[in-house]
């Protein structure tokens, strides 16, 4: 009987032995799934997971990663405003300044993206489809917004446009003109635009240019010496005549009969120097176009 006794004992305590076994593996299992959630916590926290670094040698670093966004991308840097705008910063917030601030819709574009969209149809020619994707707008909004700024800035600067004094033409008269056409107040030109061919008959035979080929609208437009646009007409179909334009514009009633004042009717010819066509007398221009 006492030798039984040790086998009974060995074999109570070998029971404790696989319980301990048992509870430590739990408590390793527990240890190390509270050891990985802290880890995943800590790469979360140092936002390495979460977001990632998506500098590469092909993209280069975020500060090269441009897009545009209107307005916003040019304001600073003056130059991409003049070559996409064609005109300077200055310029710019003149035409801004006289615009109304006024939304036809509430998801509309602010004033000065539908101003930059403007201005990059004039200078760039783009269509309105592409512009639609740079602004982030359908087609039919592009074009909305060109339409409202421009009725917009006829209204607003349609004064603008006026004849100087001669005493302030004589005065910022270049070098040039002082030298060779001192007496040149004005510069002359007709200026045509091509068209879409006209859907009419009637509009075809109106806008067509035998001179340009084409269907073209025509445009009187005078200088001062200095650059400055001092008048414009109303558009014309590219069948009239220059000496028609001329008398029905109204132009000849900016200038006096029988003063000194002088215009060029040719700025090529003037360029060249040559007197083939050279400054001519106002009264006497305006006797030969009638």
């Amino acid at each position: 009987m006492d030798s039984e006794c040790p086998d009974e004992c060995s074999d109570s305590d070998s029971v404790p032995d696989m319980h301990n076994l048992e509870l430590l593996c739990a408590v390793a299992e527990a240890s190390r799934q509270k050891h990985d959630q802290v880890s995943h916590k800590a790469v979360c926290e140092v936002e390495v997971q979460c977001s990632p670094c998506v500098v590469s040698r092909h993209s280069g670093s975020d500060y090269w990663t441009s897009c545009f966004t209107g307005y916003d991308s040019v304001k600073s840097c003056a130059s991409a405003v003049k070559d996409l705008c064609g005109v300077t910063m200055d310029v710019f917030a003149l035409l801004l300044s006289v615009l109304t601030a006024r939304a036809e819709r509430s998801c509309d574009p602010p004033l000065w993206d539908k101003l930059l969209l403007f201005l990059m149809k004039l200078k760039l020619g783009i269509s309105y489809s592409s512009l639609a994707v740079l602004f982030s707008v359908s087609r039919t909004t592009a074009s909305r917004h060109f339409n409202s700024i421009l009725r917009s800035l006829r209204t607003a600067t349609q004064k603008w446009i006026y004849r100087p004094p001669a005493s302030v033409i004589k005065a910022r008269l270049p070098d040039s003109f002082k030298l060779h056409y001192p007496r040149c107040s004005m510069i002359i030109d007709c200026t045509e635009v091509r068209t879409e061919q006209p859907s009419t008959v009637e509009q075809q035979r109106a806008l067509y240019s035998h001179y340009k080929e084409t269907y073209t609208a025509k445009f009187l437009v005078a200088i001062t010496p200095c650059g400055t646009i001092c008048f414009h007409s109303k558009a014309y179909g590219g069948r009239c005549s220059d000496a028609f334009i001329t008398v029905n514009s109204g132009f000849l009633d900016l200038v006096e009969p029988g003063t000194s004042n002088h215009l060029s009717a040719d700025i090529a010819e003037l360029n060249r120097k040559t007197k083939r066509v050279g400054c001519i007398n106002t009264f006497e221009s305006a006797s030969k176009v009638k």
